[in-house]
């Protein structure tokens, strides 16, 4: 009797710990996912549509992740910088959607870092 009762409180247990484990690791609503499909690691930005604050981010290759912002924007834009091959640095802007799932590759018909909805 006495290996029964400890072997259900040893399931209840292991069971309030998943649950637990399960509810902190839980995706906001209002965050996006990115993949970097590349073998090198990328530098980006993000920030909230129409908002100053931009966060600094890096995604290493071969590597995907789920990015949000704490005060619940569901429109989002990426920056992403290329060197060019006349030396210069350009600059794009990628607006994202909240909820959506997107990959970030090299586009060599642009020459530049692209970013696609997947």
């Amino acid at each position: 009797m006495r290996k029964i009762w400890l072997r259900s409180l040893m399931m209840a247990l292991i069971t309030t710990f998943c649950l637990t484990t399960a509810n902190a690791l839980a995706v906001p609503d209002n965050a996006f996912y990115l993949r970097n499909s590349s073998n090198k690691v990328l530098h980006f930005t993000y920030a909230c549509e129409g908002s100053s604050r931009h966060w600094t981010h890096e995604l290493a290759p071969h590597s995907s992740k789920y990015y949000w912002a704490k005060n619940g924007c569901t429109e989002y834009t990426i920056t992403k910088s290329t060197d060019m091959e006349d030396g210069e640095t350009k600059s794009f802007t990628y607006d994202i959607d909240a909820g959506h799932r997107y990959e970030i590759f090299w586009d060599s018909s642009k020459g530049a870092w692209n970013i696609d909805e997947l």
